[in-house]
């Protein structure tokens, strides 16, 4: 199962997060399970979401507090990304519609140009650093 995002819309509401994982337990402990993080896990920095679910970043050469990863599951090569990092910058210095320098998150960057030229490659970039 894939949750690319917006694990729930708790918002920060504990008890609302510990209920939706009650729920979501029996699925995500009987099947192949793969989340990313999305707006509404960022008023708790993504802690709930790190402390809940697996993220594969040693296996994908990600920094180890990434929020993003790949992996291979079978012939198929899945790639995980988060693009709500940006929780740090004050209101109105950022938006969707102006968006950061490429190089304000240079790890993320280079693992994503890594991985994709892995792929295109045929190389198992989960496996493979540099």
């Amino acid at each position: 199962m894939i949750m690319p995002g917006d694990q729930s819309y708790c918002d920060g509401y504990h008890g609302c997060f510990d209920a939706y994982m009650s729920l979501m337990e029996p699925l995500a402990a009987q099947k192949p399970y793969m989340v990313a993080s999305g707006n509404h896990e960022g008023p708790w920095n993504f802690s709930y979401v790190r402390t809940n679910f697996y993220f594969p970043v040693n296996e994908s050469g990600a920094a180890p507090d990434a929020l993003w990863y790949s992996v291979d599951e079978g012939p198929i090569h899945f790639v995980m990304m988060n693009y709500e990092n940006y929780f740090d910058y004050p209101d109105g210095e950022w938006s969707m519609t102006q968006p950061a320098p490429i190089s304000t998150y240079p790890g993320q960057i280079e693992w994503l140009r890594r991985t994709w030229q892995h792929s295109r490659l045929g190389v198992n970039a989960t496996r493979t650093s540099g």
